[in-house]
């Protein structure tokens, strides 16, 4: 029996909207002290970078910073909180915030990076504290008629446990520069070992751009965008609901450029962009918001050869089909970059079609194609759009 022609088979379709929502980033709305002390900045970034959804800590009064939730909820944010306090109390002060601001939490989670973070609860510590307070957290959720539609997340532990919760929870950091593919695989393998049948949520994933590390884990500018956008499509690709990078900001200034954890943010301390918040600027202007009414993908009879890919629908019927490769960028030893050769990519379409090339690591700016059965263009490191 003869196997049919690649292009014969159906390329699954995924519909515009919800590539874009699976879209987050992590901030420090408490952190009073440093970049995320300025609001409008920190709305303003998340308005250029088209990004609604944030993650952060639970509301807790002890802390600075307070009245920023409401703030950016009325902005449209809707947050996804992980608790670390005094349950009954934090409890209490996530359900004022929900009650004054409908819709501002989308998603609560259990404790952060127990291994990292110390956990007590009820006489027990560690990843056994984590779990009874991750059960309390459940129950104390799904007990609050203004809280039970809310998901919970599960805790985040090294090596992941088994929680009570509706969602998965992972963080994946790739190491030294490296592609994301084969860590972030990893990471959800062993997430989905302890959350089986669960859907999975990626609160955290990053590359820090400090290339003075001394262990190689920074990498440049350019290459971090290259990065990033590579790992939101693995992401999306491997059926993560949702990835929220690691950072925003640049929280501090580090004059002597030694310390890596103030180099994750997509924009520095001026809140100048760097390349990665370009990229996603780019693409959601390529991509372009979705406010129709829904309406199921339709599939399409068209491969790929050369490249991994992601094809989006909109409801107005347009396809978007994003194409990327994951070759070596950054020799950290070294630490010089490894420039990827441009390889052939061909497109192979279900019908004469024309198509708009579009480059968001650059900008928005697009090329058509003459209405053809296939495409053949040239792939290097950056992603390219093809919108038709």
């Amino acid at each position: 029996m003869m196997t049919p022609p690649a292009a014969a088979l159906a390329m699954p379709a995924a519909r515009t909207r919800d590539f874009l929502d699976s879209i987050g980033v992590n901030a420090h709305i408490e952190y009073t002290d440093s970049r995320y002390a300025n609001l409008a900045q920190v709305s303003a970034a998340l308005k250029y970078i088209g990004v609604d959804h944030v993650r952060d800590s639970a509301p807790w009064h002890g802390n600075q910073g307070q009245a920023g939730y409401g703030l950016l909820a009325d902005t449209g944010i809707k947050f996804e909180v992980f608790f670390n306090r005094t349950l009954p109390i934090q409890i209490d002060e996530l359900s004022t915030l929900v009650t004054r601001h409908h819709g501002a939490v989308d998603l609560v989670e259990g404790p952060n990076e127990v291994n990292n973070f110390h956990v007590s609860y009820l006489g027990q510590t560690g990843t056994a504290g984590a779990q009874a307070y991750q059960a309390a957290l459940y129950d104390a959720v799904k007990g609050r008629p203004e809280l039970a539609s809310i998901p919970v997340l599960l805790f985040t532990d090294y090596p992941d446990h088994p929680g009570k919760a509706d969602l998965g929870n992972l963080h994946s950091y790739p190491r030294r520069g490296a592609q994301p593919a084969a860590t972030l695989a990893h990471d959800l393998g062993d997430e989905l070992k302890v959350a089986p049948g669960l859907p999975v949520y990626c609160t955290e994933a990053g590359y820090a751009t400090l290339v003075e590390e001394p262990h190689g884990e920074g990498a440049p500018e350019p290459i971090v965008a290259d990065l990033i956008a590579n790992l939101l499509f693995d992401a999306f690709a491997s059926g993560i609901k949702r990835t929220y990078i690691y950072e925003l900001l640049d929280e501090f200034e580090d004059p002597q450029h030694k310390d890596m954890q103030k180099h994750f943010g997509l924009f520095h301390t001026d809140y100048s962009p760097k390349p990665s918040a370009l990229f996603l600027h780019n693409l959601h202007s390529v991509l372009g918001r979705d406010t129709g009414a829904e309406a199921a993908p339709q599939d399409l009879a068209i491969s790929v050869d050369g490249a991994k890919s992601i094809l989006l629908q909109r409801s107005d019927g347009r396809y978007a089909l994003i194409l990327w490769r994951e070759p070596k960028l950054w020799n950290p030893d070294l630490k010089s970059a490894a420039p990827a050769s441009p390889e052939q990519v061909t497109v192979h379409f279900d019908k004469p079609r024309t198509a708009s090339v579009y480059h968001p690591m650059i900008g928005t700016a697009a090329s058509s194609t003459p209405k053809a059965s296939s495409l053949a263009l040239e792939l290097a490191e950056d992603p390219v759009v093809l919108s038709f």
